[in-house]
């Protein structure tokens, strides 16, 4: 199940918009993630921190669904990939690039991307640091502003509260796209938000169990 994707226009090419928190650049076949954060659950599994086993498949389902939605020509993931360690993630992961011989795997490197770079080369990874330059836009982890591309990221992990009667308030991931750049929402289930106030001439989706929906 996919669910509802959205179209955004965007320098006059046309993204796709998934509710797996992840976008696909049409006419170059890319499928954006970021932030996968792939081994975290580990790495607080065994600090005592029971989070969901569950939470992690979730992710992996995901990925291979979107895989299967769009058939990439190239995946390219926005930083984080891993969460600092090596942990069976990474040689789960290199089982499904194993599975896509056609597809190519690129990353570009994030704070917590630190493991070593023949590692990433074991896994048919292409390493961008610290910026992939593809015009009109240039494709980081982290903000940065750029004069002559437009840039698009992850890191921050958007987000868009919404207040409701009396004290309730929920926070949605989002897809944002301003005029000095765009932010993708982190892939990675068991991640944190960053709540952003969008102006009237910025464009903002928010990211639902099924669709995404454009608020702004």
């Amino acid at each position: 199940m996919t669910g509802i994707d959205q179209k955004h226009e965007l320098l006059g090419e046309t993204f796709t918009l998934s509710p797996h928190k992840a976008m696909h650049w049409d006419r170059k076949k890319t499928l954006i993630l970021g932030d996968l954060h792939l081994g975290k659950t580990n790495y607080f599994r065994k600090m005592g921190i029971q989070v969901p086993q569950d939470t992690k498949e979730k992710n992996w389902a995901k990925l291979r669904s979107l895989l299967i939605q769009f058939r990439p020509e190239r995946v390219l993931f926005l930083g984080d990939l891993f969460h600092s360690r090596r942990t069976s993630d990474f040689e789960r992961l290199g089982k499904e690039i194993e599975k896509n011989p056609n597809v190519s795997f690129e990353l570009i490197k994030g704070n917590h991307d630190i493991l070593k770079k023949e590692w990433y080369t074991d896994l048919n990874i292409k390493l961008h640091d610290p910026v992939l330059k593809e015009a009109p836009f240039l494709f980081t982890h982290e903000e940065i502003e750029d004069s002559q591309l437009y840039p698009i990221s992850a890191h921050v992990h958007p987000a868009v509260k919404f207040r409701g009667s009396g004290r309730q308030s929920v926070s949605l991931a989002c897809f944002y796209f301003g005029e000095k750049g765009a932010i993708i929402p982190a892939f990675g289930s068991f991640t944190g938000y960053h709540t952003i106030r969008p102006v009237k001439t910025e464009s903002v989706y928010v990211v639902l169990p099924d669709k995404v929906m454009k608020v702004n």
